[in-house]
Parts: C-alpha cells; structure tokens; sequence
C-alpha cells in the first residue's frame, strides 16, 4: 500500500505535466477584438491565421483546410452546439462563408443576416488532417 505522501507527489507530477501543455496555443489567430453589426445585414470578420514554430512541421497548407467558428468557449468538445459554422459542412447554425484563402492562412469570414441573438464570444479553429487547432486566447465580440 502507498504512503499518502507518495500518492501526493504522484499527483503533483502528474498535474504538472497537464498544466505545462494547457494553454499553449496551437493556433494564433488574428482578428478584430470586436466588430459592431447592423441587423440583418452581413458581418465580415477579418481574420488571418498562424502556425506557432512548434506545430510547423504538423501542418500542411496543401492539404483541404477547413475553417470552424466556435461561441463562448473554445472548449466546444462538451458543448457542440457552440459549433456555429464549419466551412466543410453544408448546413450550419450560423449561414456564411469563408472568403479567404484558407491554404494563404486567411480565413476571413462573412455571415449573412446577423440578429442580435448572435452577440457572443467566437473563437476560430482550424482542422487539417492530422493538424487541428483552436486559438484559445483570441476571440472576437
């Protein structure tokens, strides 16, 4: 049976590990921090895309690169109905279209006939096989 404090340093070690790679970006998008809209008309958000040094060799610009809109949170994987819009998806919640070229890294986007229930937090993600990535720290509003 361990002793309490060895299960302890065990943890330890184990939450360091976690915590070391949580929060490193993947992805840095840049964008506007906030875009104000008409409604019923369209909002273009401008948006460029990055691949840290790190993640270089993972991504591959000539592979179909599909552009994702997340709202509130970019931790969309327990809440799916934050996916708003996938540009490799025919139906969305969210009707639009992105405009950039995504293999240039940009993923300038339009969607069409904004209300005011679209006021929000959203967050850009890309997905290239085997690459996928959220910007968690940039958002626009």
């Amino acid at each position: 049976m361990a002793c309490p404090e060895n299960m302890f340093f065990l943890i330890g070690l184990f939450m360091s590990g976690v915590l070391s790679t949580f929060g490193q970006r993947g992805l840095i998008a840049t964008m506007p921090d906030r875009l104000d809209v008409l409604t019923g008309s369209c909002m273009q958000i401008p948006c460029s895309f990055d691949i840290p040094d790190k993640n270089k060799y993972t991504f591959n610009s000539t592979i179909l690169t599909s552009g994702v809109w997340t709202k509130e949170d970019p931790y969309f994987d327990v809440h799916l109905e934050y996916v708003i819009f996938n540009s490799s998806e025919t139906v969305n919640r969210y009707q639009g279209k992105i405009i950039g070229n995504m293999s240039q890294k940009n993923c300038t986007t339009v969607f069409f006939n904004v209300n005011t229930s679209y006021t929000n937090r959203y967050f850009f993600r890309i997905e290239s096989q085997p690459y996928r990535a959220t910007d968690i720290k940039k958002s626009v509003y």
